[in-house]
């Protein structure tokens, strides 16, 4: 297929070359009708992405099914047979993120109304051990006393202070709560694109420094983060299928199931396409892989809650 019709006039548009075929000899522009209609351009993105001879297609099942054959294949020289690392990357994560922003529910109390028995309602507060709480110092105080296992984690503590210092109504902190997800949701792509560097300099350090380039260290971590959107993303639409069909409880149990499973196939792909890429000895490939899961689980885990908290004081 091609991109458009092609010129009668020969004369390349971009440097006057003359045109033998179809492709400008000097730079290699196509010679084809710069004036085009929307659905020509609609097909020409769908052309440019998917190249209708199945690449699109084969990056997918290689991504998927195929731990780290990707990664070696693209760097290999094989390049015009997949979608390119960078193009790959983000058009999964485009499509990963507008579907999490697009299910963000957009309803919430109507605050705006003058409604007497609401504004007269108490402010914001939390009852622990029958005894209700109104300030973060209150909180403190109270919290200490708690035994361990009823204890709130750093940041249901620090969220729940913030609360009680803007002191809410009691209408009002469903409405901050989805505040919250919508500030923070935006938030995750930029996250993750911050931390490909990070996670390709782990790499790094973990590999031959005269055997690999940082590059190609780059080109497996835009691989192996298109395969975790990618896979999150599946699940997702395959979720919101069930959720039309299914009632919400037996969702909500297959949900916990399969993103176990996914957990566990996300962790299982890095250990093997790390071996199959890296070709090390099955234990050494192990206790890196094992490493790099606890030293990126930490670093990234610091990036979310710092995200998470920025999020928060916008609201």
């Amino acid at each position: 297929m091609g991109h458009g019709r092609l010129r009668d006039d020969k004369t390349c548009e971009n440097c006057g070359y003359i045109v033998d075929k179809s492709y400008c000899s000097q730079y290699g522009q196509k010679n084809v009708e710069t004036r085009q209609t929307f659905g020509a351009l609609v097909a020409h993105f769908i052309e440019d992405f998917t190249h209708y001879d199945g690449a699109f297609w084969k990056t997918i099942k290689y991504l998927l099914f195929y731990p780290g054959r990707l990664t070696k294949e693209y760097l290999s020289g094989k390049r015009q047979k997949f979608v390119p690392p960078v193009k790959l990357y983000i058009f999964i994560s485009f499509v990963t993120f507008f579907i999490a922003v697009s299910s963000i529910d957009d309803e919430g109390p109507d605050l705006s109304q003058d409604n007497t028995e609401a504004n007269t309602e108490e402010r914001y507060h939390l009852t622990i051990n029958n005894k209700k709480i109104y300030t973060p110092q209150q909180l403190d105080s109270v919290h200490k006393t708690l035994p361990e296992d009823e204890k709130f984690n750093a940041f249901e503590l620090w969220f729940e202070k913030k609360q009680l210092e803007k002191g809410r109504q009691l209408g009002e902190i469903d409405s901050s709560k989805k505040g919250f997800v919508k500030e923070f949701v935006p938030l995750l792509p930029k996250v993750l694109f911050i931390y490909l560097p990070i996670f390709a300099f782990w790499l790094w350090v973990f590999h031959g420094k005269t055997r690999w380039y940082f590059f190609d260290h780059g080109i497996f971590t835009l691989h192996f983060y298109s395969f975790l959107l990618l896979s999150v993303t599946l699940l997702e639409i395959f979720l919101f299928i069930l959720s039309i069909v299914l009632t919400d409880d037996i969702v909500d149990a297959i949900t916990i199931i399969l993103y176990f499973l996914n957990i566990i196939y996300a962790i299982f792909y890095l250990f093997k396409s790390r071996y199959n890429f890296y070709k090390e000895k099955i234990g050494i490939s192990l206790l890196k892989s094992f490493l790099l899961l606890l030293i990126n689980t930490i670093f990234f885990l610091a990036l979310f809650i710092i995200a998470a908290m920025y999020a928060s004081y916008k609201i």
